[in-house]
């Protein structure tokens, strides 16, 4: 368990479309250089193999985002029916926040807030680049 421990976590997209969009993207990471493979759990989740996603268009314009597979199971859990309000208590830097605003299809509202002020400018800023404003 130690060993697995000290191992560095393995990079986790979220396509936020499922399996079907996860190919797509994976497909247009490949041109880019980026390889991946499918997650065991999260059908629409992407691991990274090999390549750079610091040039990424499906990056730069929100067609995707960097996100754990686990965090993803925990936002997936809540279901489809989420809202009118939901709430993330510790949501810098915004992989659950913007999960749950993809499963809310940009409706209802989401507060949210972390104990550490400093965080949320990243917060925002991811925010503002997948489009969401609920």
């Amino acid at each position: 368990m130690l060993e697995a421990n000290n191992r560095p976590a393995a990079t986790v997209l979220n396509s936020g479309g499922g399996e079907c969009s996860a190919r797509d993207l994976a497909e247009e990471l490949r041109r880019e250089g980026v390889q991946t493979e499918p997650c065991r759990f999260m059908p629409g989740a992407l691991r990274l193999l090999s390549g750079s996603l610091r040039r990424s268009r499906a990056i730069e314009r929100g067609a995707v985002w960097v996100q754990d597979e686990a965090a993803q199971l925990a936002t997936a859990m809540l279901g489809e029916r989420i809202g009118p309000m939901a709430a993330d208590l510790c949501a810098a830097p915004g992989g659950k926040t913007t999960h749950i605003a993809e499963l809310m299809k940009g409706h209802g509202e989401i507060i949210a807030c972390d104990p550490e002020p400093a965080r949320m400018d990243r917060l925002r800023v991811n925010l503002e680049r997948l489009g969401i404003t609920n």
